[in-house]
């Protein structure tokens, strides 16, 4: 409560003061129309001055936070002892680290999929996605769209170029179905086609390409979506995803008709927990490591190099722990126009991420978020450095199942270097198998949620996941932390966390 102001002046010196405390004097300016005549640069001053940079690669990934994955990289704000997913299973995660910025304060702005999706592609979420989050999203789970009421009426991102004469084309991100005629299959069947088309493999594809085809309910997005390219499923391998694009960028480089937006979603970091007749936690994020890898990879082999930038996000970070904030997640910005080597620990989230995309593309703010967000002008150069990625092959197995023998040992055991885990055990050998299976079956009775008809992100409860994907990393006679022993899948169930509001029941 404020006392009512004494005059008209004094309101006229309050309003000022909010301006001048909530920036909104830059603001104006940061908005204000492009200059004629100007050098390009990098990243433009203006939103429609020139840049160098035509084209923008948007990939997003599933559910990780920094500690994670980058928490062992020896630098930053760092903790290694929360890492699950080290350099051992993310060796191209870590040589872009070290290569381009590291972002060791960036965040997301969603808290799970339905909303995370919404930010990263509309730099806002509406008032109704809010309220449907409070209350375990009774209605839909927009996680990938699915409800038009969660689209915001100031657009998405692809909406803004297409509006702007930008083309756009769209590798999976908000699409809610891929069917075909075919039996869809298992991991290994998609596995088996990736390695025949990769030319590891000779046979016959189980799925021939274009059988499959992804569609969304958002019309301004089905027109560019690209068909073959699967939405959200656990049982598909981002190895497959990357063959894809792969052939689909190849046409681009032959034909000179990138589009300015490429937007794609590359999701098996999310993981399957330790259900049958998947990979391991750690193998499938490696799976995600390789493909991210190899993605830039072909994009910096390639002539569309020297103008492009990709930028690289999670949706949201709720799977996983992190030293700082649940918000935190690895974030990368990699282009020849990137500085190079470089720690930054400015506090950026999604929301400079999507301004800075429009800023170089010269797109208009979309909304209030956006408009009076920052690009990450600072990360760039105008000094460019041309030098490739070359991608770093998988250190662990892709193909590595759960349940098959060494399946629940870490991958990349770290020491601890706070007293965040403690090295209490759940008992003995027997017990610890006995643990396994328990959350090996609770893992089974959810796979139906991360495969087929009925995947979608976030439909098991993120608690229990997160969880069992602790357990499987760090090994299953490692205590969550916070916790003082191992607990069983029903034990965790009882837990707050996992009785809050979800959409895991709906």
């Amino acid at each position: 409560m404020i006392p009512l102001p004494s005059s008209n002046s004094e309101l006229v010196h309050w309003t000022d003061e909010v301006y001048a405390n909530n920036n909104w004097f830059d603001i104006a300016g940061r908005n204000a129309k492009p200059r004629n005549n100007k050098k390009p640069a990098a990243m433009p001053e203006r939103i429609g001055e020139p840049s160098p940079i035509k084209h923008v690669f948007y990939i997003v990934k599933e559910n990780r936070t920094y500690d994670q994955v980058l928490g062992d990289i020896g630098r930053g704000n760092s903790d290694p002892s929360l890492t699950q997913f080290g350099e051992n299973v993310t060796p191209n995660l870590h040589k872009l680290a070290n290569t381009f910025p590291l972002l060791d304060n960036f965040y997301v702005s969603g808290i799970q999929s339905a909303s995370g999706h919404q930010w990263v592609m509309q730099a806002t979420n509406t008032d109704y996605e809010d309220k449907e989050t409070d209350t375990a999203n009774v209605r839909s789970y927009p996680g990938g769209a699915g409800d038009s009421l969660a689209y915001a009426s100031t657009g998405h991102i692809w909406d803004n170029a297409l509006n702007h004469n930008v083309s756009v084309v769209n590798y999976g991100e908000d699409t809610t179905q891929f069917t075909g005629p075919e039996p869809f299959g298992t991991w290994t069947d998609w596995y088996n086609d990736y390695l025949i088309l990769s030319g590891q493999k000779q046979g016959n594809l189980h799925v021939p390409i274009g059988h499959y085809q992804a569609t969304s309910d958002i019309p301004s997005l089905n027109p560019i979506t690209y068909k073959p390219f699967p939405t959200f499923d656990s049982a598909i391998p981002d190895q497959y995803r990357y063959e894809i694009f792969k052939r689909q960028f190849e046409e681009y480089v032959k034909n000179g008709n990138l589009p300015g937006l490429v937007q794609m979603w590359v999701m098996n970091d999310h993981t399957a927990g330790t259900a049958k007749n998947f990979p391991t936690p750690q193998a499938q994020v490696a799976d995600n490591d390789l493909a991210v890898g190899k993605i830039i990879d072909l994009i910096s082999h390639s002539p569309y190099w020297k103008d492009s930038l990709i930028v690289i996000t999670e949706d949201d970070a709720q799977n996983g722990l992190d030293h700082v904030d649940g918000h935190r997640a690895p974030a990368f910005l990699i282009s020849p126009w990137v500085k190079r080597g470089i720690t930054d620990s400015h506090y950026w989230t999604v929301i400079n991420m999507v301004r800075t995309i429009e800023q170089i593309l010269g797109l208009p703010a979309m909304n209030q978020n956006d408009a009076a967000a920052l690009p990450m002008s600072e990360l760039f150069t105008d000094e460019p450095d041309f030098t490739p990625y070359d991608f770093v092959p998988n250190r662990i197995a892709l193909d590595k199942m759960n349940g098959t023998p060494g399946s629940n040992l870490p991958a990349d055991p770290i020491a601890p270097a706070s007293a965040t885990v403690t090295s209490s055990t759940y008992g003995t050998k027997q017990d610890t198998k006995e643990i396994e299976k328990l959350w090996m079956e609770w893992s089974d009775q959810n796979k139906v949620n991360l495969s087929g008809p009925n995947a979608g992100p976030d439909k098991v409860n993120a608690n229990m996941l997160n969880h069992v994907v602790w357990y499987a990393t760090k090994g299953f006679d490692q205590p969550y932390p916070g916790e003082d022993k191992v607990l069983t899948p029903d034990e965790v169930a009882e837990q707050p966390a996992s009785k809050a509001p979800s959409p895991a029941k709906n």
